[in-house]
Order: C-alpha cells, then structure tokens, then sequence
C-alpha cells in the first residue's frame, strides 16, 4: 500500500476510533467518520471501507499493529510451546502499554457492536490457533490439559475479557488477586502459563487501562 494511501487509511481508522469512544458506534455514521477525517469524499472513505462495519472489523488489528507478528514467535524452534503462547501474551500486553492507542482496546471493549466482533474473532481465528497450541503442548509436555479444546475456547475469555478492568466493577485493589487467582486456574487446567515477567506486563497493562 502506498504511503499515502496508508496515511489516509489510518487516518480514517484514528477518526472512527475516537468517534466511537465519544459517541458509541450506533451512534456514529460514516458521515461522521468523514468529516472527523478532514471532510474526506464518499468515494474516498469507501474505497477502505465500503460499509461501517468494515471499519469495526479493521479495529483489532489496527490497535495491536505494533506488537511482535505471531508467525515470528510460532516459527521459534527455540521455545516449546507454552514458552511460544507466554510470549505472545508478553507482546501484545507490551505493546498494548507502550501505545495510548492499543490502551483503547479496553475501552472499546465497553460497546456491545466491538464486544460481539470481538468474541465472533476469537470463536474464528483464536480459538482454532489456541487448540492447535494446546495440542502441541501436550504432545511436548509443556502443557497436561484434558479437554484441549474446551480450554482453547476458554482461555482467550479468560484473558481478554475476564481480566480485562472494563468488566465487573474491578477496583484496582484486587488486580493482585486477581493474577494470583488467574496463575492458579491455568495450572488447574494444565497451562502454567504465567511467569513473573508476563504477569508483571499484566498488571501493568490492567492498571495503565483502569486509569484511562
């Protein structure tokens, strides 16, 4: 994609964002985005993103762009499989901390339009990596799990929306407990997957979004 067409992508993408935050996606029309992104024509905002729902969908992956690329950290010899899927997660929370709009995630998270494209993401493409992981971590001892894909399905909500401060009238008091009881469950369900570097960047990441 050329520069300047990337620039007015992102640029349509920061402008929805915002308009969303502020005023909720139902309430937000394309002609909104538009004009938010310096009164862009029609034809150039729908040469992205022909409906709304696009730019929705284009979300995700716009927030988390500067995390590591999962194919690098799968395609590492070096680490067995538990190692490769605590690493993912200590990439994605670094670079949800290092970035105000990867902070956003969580805020997004509040609107029932992004929840449900979200959860939809995870059922499609989360699940099925995860269960794939969770096969070859048993195959190569890292993980002891019974029910491979019953925790595949599981785990992602575990992670994205059960510990996420959004949800549950979470105060930042109990964020401690909250890991400790979160290290515990995985190791009940075969995944020790929480070191002290990932749950240190949990817990920085949980209270950088509680404060925003």
């Amino acid at each position: 994609m050329r520069k300047d067409s990337r620039e007015t992508r992102e640029l349509i993408l920061n402008s929805a964002l915002e308009l969303f935050l502020e005023k909720s996606y139902s309430h937000t029309s394309t002609n909104d985005i538009r004009k938010k992104a310096g009164n862009l024509s029609r034809g150039g905002l729908y040469y992205f993103f022909p409906k709304k729902e696009d730019i929705l969908e284009a979300l995700p992956e716009f927030l988390f762009k500067d995390s590591l690329p999962m194919d690098y950290i799968l395609d590492d010899e070096k680490l067995n499989t538990i190692e490769k899927i605590r690493k993912l997660l200590y990439e994605e929370h670094k670079a949800i901390k290092n970035s105000s709009r990867g902070l956003l995630f969580y805020k997004l998270m509040s609107s029932p339009e992004f929840l449900m494209l979200f959860v939809n993401n995870l059922s499609v493409n989360t699940v099925p990596t995860y269960y794939q992981l969770i096969l070859k971590g048993n195959a190569d001892g890292s993980m002891k799990v019974k029910s491979p894909l019953y925790t595949a399905e599981v785990l992602p909500l575990l992670l994205n929306v059960w510990f996420n401060p959004t949800f549950f009238n979470q105060s930042s008091d109990d964020v401690d407990e909250r890991i400790v009881y979160l290290e515990n469950l995985l190791i009940d369900m075969g995944i020790p997957l929480l070191d002290d570097r990932l749950k240190d960047v949990l817990k920085q990441t949980w209270l950088l979004a509680k404060s925003e």
